[in-house]
């Protein structure tokens, strides 16, 4: 078990490092670390190991809304973004607009939103893969999303100032991740049938996972302790909640 360990922590590390110094202008550098991860998690044994791992999330170090960014593997896949105050590509590619025909500009706005869409698309199949695929790696992920949400709670305000927050272009991308798991539940009318007798709808707001997020999830006075005791539920289930704690 040494070697397994070490021999997939080592490309595990690269795969986070690559992550988190590649931006925008390398979205090709973050897929491929992305479709290396992929790969990785097909591996049930080494799907369990990575997601329980702190390259996959720090929970010592993620404990204010910027390094839940940082210090997590999905976070770092998520942080791109062409805002001014957080990529340099806005000034480098739009300096003079008015010397450019709308059609080139449309061209390279449409480009950079088909590149944030490849990584935003990217991360989606690799939550939905491990929710589906090991309950105990599904409880991880969903920590981390619970967690991101939590701390970056001050964002709901109008000032802030103090604690550090995540950039807005990863809530963004985060929150259009989430979007996309609540797609089965109102684009087709036979998914819903089929998917909706599967979803318990208090279970997001009852469930001790998600027991920190404010107001929408939590529980009113009458219900059940024996909901609040248990942590089951099916992937469709885990769908649902993370398509309903975007909101």
């Amino acid at each position: 078990r040494d070697h397994f360990e070490a021999l997939f922590m080592a490309v595990f590390k690269r795969v986070s490092f690559d992550l988190r110094f590649t931006g925008i202008e390398e979205t090709f550098q973050k897929e491929e670390a992305l479709n290396i991860f992929e790969y990785m998690i097909d591996l049930p044994e080494v799907l369990d190991y990575i997601v329980h791992s702190n390259v996959f999330h720090d929970k010592v170090k993620c404990n204010n809304g910027l390094s839940v960014q940082g210090y997590s593997l999905l976070g770092t896949a998520l942080t791109i973004s062409t805002l001014p105050m957080e990529s340099q590509v806005p000034q480098k590619q739009f300096a003079h607009p008015e010397k450019k025909q709308k059609r080139i500009v449309d061209v390279e706005l449409n480009t950079l939103r088909g590149k944030i869409e490849t990584i935003t698309s990217k991360v989606f199949g690799i939550m939905k893969k491990i929710i589906k695929r090991s309950p105990s790696a599904r409880k991880e992920v969903l920590e981390w999303v619970s967690k991101v949400i939590l701390l970056n709670k001050v964002k709901e305000q109008t000032y802030s100032v103090g604690t550090p927050q995540a950039q807005n272009g990863f809530i963004g991308n985060l929150y259009e991740v989430l979007l996309r798991f609540s797609e089965p539940f109102i684009n087709n009318e036979q998914a819903i049938q089929d998917k909706i007798s599967k979803v318990n709808i208090n279970f997001c707001r009852v469930s001790q996972l998600y027991k920190d997020v404010p107001k929408l999830l939590s529980a009113d006075d009458n219900e059940t302790n024996e909901m609040r005791q248990s942590e089951h539920a099916n992937h469709v289930q885990d769908e649902y909640d993370l398509s309903l704690i975007h909101i």
